[in-house]
Formats: structure tokens, C-alpha cells, sequence
């Protein structure tokens, strides 16, 4: 039996919206919808693409509906979102920027973070509270596909004593942080993967929040 799933992407300004079912042999895409967009946008963005699409022009949504015969991967529907967001930057003002480590680094500024930025690296630090265990979290990313970067976060608290580490640290393995070691110096790292620039800020604001108690 199918099961209907919605993944949702945010590109600044932009969003993707993917309306797919999970079937035995594998995700079967039913359609895709882009907002905003400019109708010439539209239709250059299907063209690339290979897809049969319609436009919202009172939302200025297109939706886009690929011509499969077969379900798709994991992988290749990872790889198709990859070649719709490189498609969108080409065709559309202001996503290229939207997308770059630059916006990224301005948008950590905001929250706080003191950040580095090199052109394919940015690392950053922000002071943090676990369970009331001050320490600071530092961010490591590296640019990989347009708008994609690998993530890893490393956590460094200071507990005041043993037992303290070991509540902090069952919190954090919970919550799938790797922890290195315990005491005096807590540290621990998270690996989130390859992730887009944008979604990024939102995430570590849930990944660290969720660790404050």
C-alpha cells in the first residue's frame, strides 16, 4: 500500500513543494509546485526540466509534473531536487545570491553567530546553554553543489562536575549526537549531512534549541 508524503523546500523567498507517494518500488513523484515565479520563468524552468507543467497566475505557482515511467531512489530523487534548484538559479534573479554562503553568513550574523567565510568554507561560533551547562557550539560548513554544503556541528560544554556530564551527555546521545568526551571538557559532534544554505539557520535553531530543556 502507497503512502502520500509532502516534502517542502524553502529557498528564501522561493518554495518547492514535492507531492510524492512511497510505493514498494520506490517514490513515485505525483507533482511539484514552485512559488513565485514569472510566467517566462515558468516555462524555461519545465523546458530544462522535461516536464509537463501548468501555471497559477493569481499564486504566480507553476506546477510541474515529470514524465516517469518508473519510480524513483532516494538518491535519484535527491539528485533530481539538486538539478531543479541549479535549474531555478539559472533562470531566476536573485536565488544564486539567495543560496551562497555570503547570505548564509549574514543571516548567522543576525542570530548572533560569529562567523569565518572563505570562498567554499564557513566556520562559526556561538555561545550556547545545555541543561544550564554553559558552552559554545561551532559550525563547519563546506560548500559542495550549487547551494549545498556539508554540515557538521561541534558542541564544547563545561559541566561543573561528573554527574552533570552524564545527564548532559544522555541528553545528547537521545537526541543523536556522537560525544567524545565527558569530562571536564564535554564535547560532541553532529554530522547533519549535505544540506541547502538556506534551510540551514532554521535548522541549527532546532537542532540547539532542542537541547536547552
Amino acid at each position: 500500500m502507497s503512502e502520500r508524503k509532502v516534502k517542502s523546500i524553502s529557498l528564501g523567498k522561493w518554495s518547492i513543494v514535492v507531492q510524492y507517494r512511497v510505493e514498494e518500488g520506490g517514490i513515485d513523484i505525483s507533482e511539484i509546485r514552485i512559488a513565485p515565479l514569472y510566467p517566462f520563468e515558468a516555462e524555461m524552468l519545465s523546458t530544462e526540466l522535461g516536464m509537463a507543467w501548468s501555471y497559477d497566475e493569481k499564486n504566480r505557482q507553476v506546477t510541474l509534473v515529470p514524465r516517469r515511467a518508473r519510480p524513483l531512489s532516494e538518491e535519484e530523487l535527491k539528485t533530481l531536487l539538486k538539478a531543479l534548484i541549479a535549474s531555478m538559479s539559472l533562470i531566476v534573479p536573485g536565488l544564486v545570491r539567495e543560496l551562497s554562503l555570503e547570505r548564509l553568513r549574514e543571516k548567522l550574523l543576525e542570530k548572533g553567530w560569529v562567523v569565518h567565510l572563505s570562498p567554499r568554507r564557513l566556520r562559526s561560533r556561538k555561545r550556547v546553554r545545555v541543561r544550564g551547562v554553559d558552552g559554545y557550539a561551532e559550525l563547519d560548513v563546506t560548500a559542495t553543489d550549487a547551494g549545498y554544503s556539508e554540515v557538521l556541528i561541534t558542541l564544547s560544554l563545561l559541566p561543573p562536575d561528573v554527574s552533570t556530564a552524564t545527564a548532559c551527555r544522555s541528553i545528547l546521545v537521545k537526541k543523536g549526537w556522537r560525544v567524545l568526551t565527558a569530562f571536564p571538557v564535554l564535547k560532541a559532534v553532529k554530522a547533519l549531512g549535505e544540506c541547502i544554505n538556506s534551510e540551514l539557520p532554521p535548522l541549527l535553531d532546532k537542532e540547539l534549541g532542542e537541547l536547552k530543556g
